[in-house]
């Protein structure tokens, strides 16, 4: 009785000491984003990129990440860990609370006569029921505050569930939208292929009668036989890329391929917007998920080294159990039928102190790799954001570029194609003027997709796509 007392005082004095968790900080973050081009555009204080995709102004495009959002099956795997996180934390918040459980036994006895030192009674049997039915009850304390450290890593735990899905919700909408600009740039090409196709045979056919009239020689009708053959070539080429990038789009909202090939139809490439907004570097900290769910990794790290400190330390519970017991149906509720017990339980480490602090270490060391990782998380993001502006900045750039570029292709076309329908220029030129224009209108179609997936991943680094305010109004 003395040991057990004295065990207690020492739990008791050692529960007085306050572990407490490390808790992650972040570098000083810059004012102002530290590339040229990031001080080229705005920066702007409340910036709402929780649907930046409206940015572009396109409704089927609105309407396919509506359809996104409600059927992705990612999404819903997602959804799925949450609901698998939050009853996690609800089970382990359980245990601050007693924990009681109902019994019940039925038992036929024969008690066997060799193996007992003592004859038996007169009067006792050796064959009898014995019936049992109570409740038993055990409370752990929590002097340490390892058991409130469990419910707090599940808490965190849960977080980076919830965070998690918020990152696949980024990727899954960036994916779509990227897609669906994709598909438009490879509708523009097809059309342009088509027009390249058409005005190819016209041109066949404008030389094929020349050459009959003996104007150009029979080279001259190869070649344009070839050009065409290969306008067609490319034409074939675009329908097949095109139907791949529907399919995929189907695929991504929950659909089965081909089924969205009417609902989605065909457009041009989404208009990036002439001007963009960026925050301040600093509010990348609650704006991204990667970030928050590095931070949550560090405080659930934290938890598990609290858990981990309070296994040195002896365990007190407090155990109880009431009931009946009878060799009677009859008598199992009769007063005499009752019994109970009640007391304290402690389980104190002796021999395994060099275990338990090799894992008290074991787990230090991975809350320093979580620490590290929040940093790094930072620090990827801020390298994300700036290289998406530099990025953004030069697609528009060379978006410009190409369609100036696209206007005079187009200009000497149509004069070598004047010059040699009026008999005074060789079809040469007019072979390399439409090669040119039609080059330049792919990469034209091409550079106005890139500066729409610039914009895509612009808002990407920036931790568009899901309500942030709705997150902190929730975690509250």
């Amino acid at each position: 009785m003395r040991v057990m007392c004295l065990l207690l005082i020492l739990s008791l004095s050692a529960g007085c000491t306050t572990i407490t968790a490390n808790k992650s900080s972040a570098e000083q973050m810059p004012e102002h984003w530290q590339t040229e081009s990031g001080q080229r555009l705005p920066q702007v204080k409340d910036v709402d990129l929780s649907t930046w995709w409206g940015q572009f102004g396109d409704e089927r495009l609105n309407t396919h990440i509506k359809m996104v959002i409600e059927a992705n099956h990612d999404l819903k795997l997602a959804k799925s860990r949450v609901i698998e996180s939050r009853e996690l934390r609800n089970a382990r918040q359980g245990f601050l609370a007693p924990q009681i459980d109902a019994t019940a036994s039925y038992s036929r006895v024969r008690q066997s006569q060799n193996a007992s030192t003592f004859p038996p009674l007169a009067g006792s049997r050796s064959n009898y029921t014995m019936i049992n039915s109570g409740l038993e009850a055990s409370w752990e304390l929590d002097l340490y505050g390892g058991v409130r450290a469990g419910v707090d890593v599940a808490d965190a735990e849960l977080k980076v569930s919830e965070l998690d899905g918020y990152a696949i919700r980024i990727a899954v909408i960036a994916e779509a939208v990227r897609n669906y600009v994709e598909l438009r740039v490879l509708q523009q090409q097809l059309l342009a292929a088509e027009e390249n196709s058409s005005s190819s045979q016209s041109i066949e056919d404008i030389v094929t009668i020349k050459e009959s009239n003996g104007l150009v020689p029979l080279l001259d009708v190869y070649r344009a036989e070839a050009e065409r053959s290969s306008a067609d070539a490319e034409v074939a080429r675009l329908e097949g890329e095109v139907e791949r990038v529907k399919n995929r789009l189907a695929v991504l909202a929950g659909q089965r391929p081909g089924a969205l090939s009417a609902v989605l139809g065909s457009g041009m490439v989404p208009h990036v917007p002439d001007t963009v907004g960026l925050y301040a570097p600093a509010e990348l900290l609650s704006r991204r998920p990667d970030i928050l769910k590095a931070e949550q990794e560090v405080i659930a790290a934290s938890g598990r080294v609290k858990i981990s400190r309070t296994d040195l330390y002896p365990r007190v519970s407090l155990l109880g159990s009431i009931g009946t017991q009878s060799i009677s149906l009859s008598n199992l509720f009769a007063a005499g039928s009752n019994y109970w017990a009640a007391g304290p339980s402690i389980r104190f480490p002796l021999f395994n102190f060099g275990r338990l602090k090799s894992l008290v270490k074991a787990e230090e060391a991975r809350q320093q790799q979580a620490v590290v990782g929040f940093e790094k998380s930072v620090l990827t993001a801020l390298e994300d954001v700036e290289s998406s502006i530099v990025l953004y900045i030069r697609s528009e750039e060379r978006r410009r570029h190409l369609a100036s570029a696209v206007e005079a292709a187009l200009q000497a076309r149509k004069q070598a194609e004047d010059l040699y329908q009026s008999g005074i220029g060789d079809y040469l030129p007019v072979l390399d003027t439409r090669r040119t224009h039609a080059d330049l209108r792919v990469q034209l179609h091409q550079a106005e997709g890139n500066a729409a997936k610039a914009l895509i991943g612009l808002n990407t680094s920036l931790g568009g796509g899901w309500d942030v305010v709705q997150h902190v109004v929730s975690n509250q």
